[in-house]
C-alpha cells in the first residue's frame, strides 16, 4: 500500500467529516479532496467506512502492539490521549451509524486489548481455567469501558484525560481482580 497516497484519502476523509455530515461524504467528494481517481479510491478502501475503520486501526495498533498484562495501564493512557487529541473527530464519527461505524470497531479493538489482558494471565499461569464466565466477565468489561470511553468523548463537559484514565483503570482492575479472587488466584499485592 502507498503510504502516501493512502494518507491522502485519509486526511481528505478527516477533513470531510470534521466540516460536514458523513451522510453528504461520498467517495466521489474524497477523491476530489484528496485529488485522487476513483479507482485509486478502490485500490484500497472498500469503501468510506472503510476509510473510518482505518483511521482507528492505524492509529491505535501503533500503541497496542504485543499488549500485555503488565502494560495495558499504559495502552489505555494512550489510547485515551489519542481520543484527547481527536475529540472532535471522534464526536462527529460517533454519530455515524450502521455499517462498520466506528462504535463497533472501537469496542472490538477495546475486546482484543482485555483479550490480551486475559490471555497473558493464562499464559503466565496467574488465570488458571478458560471458562465460560471468563469470557462473560472479558465481554462485559471491553462493552462498559468502550460506552464509557464514547460517553466521555461526547460529553459537552467531560472529565479531564488524568480522571477518566484514574477511573477506567480502577474499573477494569476491579473487574479482573473480581474474577482472580473469584478464581482465588488473586495475588494480595494486586488487589486494592
Amino acid at each position: 500500500m502507498d503510504r502516501t497516497t493512502c494518507e491522502q484519502i485519509v486526511d481528505a476523509t478527516k477533513r470531510l467529516v470534521l466540516h460536514q455530515d458523513f451522510g453528504q461524504v461520498s467517495v466521489v467528494t474524497i477523491c476530489k479532496e484528496a485529488g485522487i481517481s476513483r479507482q485509486t479510491f478502490y485500490d484500497y478502501f472498500h469503501d468510506k467506512y472503510d476509510v473510518l475503520a482505518w483511521i482507528y486501526q492505524n492509529d491505535v495498533q501503533k500503541i497496542t502492539v504485543n499488549a500485555k498484562y503488565q502494560d495495558w495501564q499504559t495502552i489505555l493512557k494512550q489510547m485515551l490521549a489519542y481520543f484527547e487529541q481527536e475529540r472532535t473527530l471522534y464526536q462527529k464519527m460517533f454519530q455515524i451509524t450502521g455499517q462498520n461505524a466506528p462504535d463497533q470497531v472501537i469496542h472490538d479493538h477495546l475486546m482484543d486489548l482485555i483479550c490480551s489482558i486475559f490471555n497473558d494471565l493464562r499464559d503466565r499461569k496467574v488465570l488458571m481455567v478458560h471458562t465460560n464466565y471468563c469470557d462473560f466477565v472479558r465481554d462485559l468489561l471491553s462493552t462498559a469501558t468502550a460506552n464509557e470511553v464514547k460517553s466521555w468523548i461526547l460529553s459537552s463537559h467531560p472529565r479531564s484525560l488524568k480522571q477518566e484514565t484514574e477511573m477506567l483503570e480502577i474499573y477494569i482492575e476491579d473487574g479482573i481482580n473480581g474474577l482472580l479472587l473469584r478464581l482465588k488466584q488473586v495475588y494480595p499485592e494486586r488487589v486494592r
